[in-house]
């Protein structure tokens, strides 16, 4: 029935490039009902999940699950990532924003390893240099330049988000199901006050978490 649905918007447009955004609004439109289902949805990785995210996936889209960071369903397991681990990671993002210089937490960038084997495209060297690191070295300067008090700040956590999102692999996404945390932060305290600065959104690979793009 979703397919019809997609089909059905992307014939009110003319060309392909106006069916891709008809998709696209599709999906904007069921979120709320994914959302909505909660525990009751199948994740992508089980067979359910499997014949539904090939089903969607040929009509170009990607199925998702949203589940709340501290859901616990029988059979799913969240990614999680040791305090110490983001913590450390965490402090190098501080130190870069402060200077300037994303050289010095390049430990928070999608790998080149993740995006060469979990992404299909052509020139895919070229295209994680374009799509990943470029943006990410200069999101870490803007960090700094938006927020000069970071400079007299305390370190206090890399928090992910609340949400996650397990997002099914499509033919111009991700090979594999992979897991993203939205709305992510980076916790410091200056003298007495606490602050919450947004940082977007992580996607974990292989248990750790990244940025796919820094910044919101």
């Amino acid at each position: 029935m979703m397919v019809v649905f997609f089909r059905c918007v992307a014939r009110v447009f003319d060309g392909e490039k106006f069916a891709q955004r008809a998709r696209v609004t599709a999906v904007i439109l069921l979120l709320p009902v994914f959302a909505a289902c909660g525990p009751k949805m199948h994740p992508p990785g089980s067979d359910a999940g499997r014949d539904a995210g090939k089903t969607l996936g040929d009509a170009g889209v990607s199925v998702v699950m949203i589940l709340d960071a501290g859901a616990s369903i029988p059979g799913l397991s969240l990614p999680a990532e040791s305090a110490d681990s983001l913590a450390k990671r965490g402090m190098n993002l501080l130190d870069a924003a402060r200077m300037g210089n994303g050289d010095l937490a390049l430990d928070l960038a999608l790998p080149k390893e993740a995006f060469l084997l979990g992404r299909d495209m052509p020139d895919p060297l070229r295209q994680w240099e374009k799509q990943i690191h470029q943006p990410y070295l200069r999101a870490v300067e803007r960090l700094g330049k938006r927020h000069p008090e970071l400079g007299e700040s305390k370190f206090v956590a890399l928090e992910p988000g609340k949400t996650m999102v397990q997002i099914s692999p499509t033919r111009k996404g991700w090979k594999r199901a992979v897991w993203k945390s939205k709305n992510c932060t980076l916790v410091v305290m200056k003298g007495s006050r606490t602050m919450k600065i947004p940082v977007g959104d992580m996607i974990n690979w292989k248990g750790v978490w990244y940025f796919e793009k820094l910044g919101r």
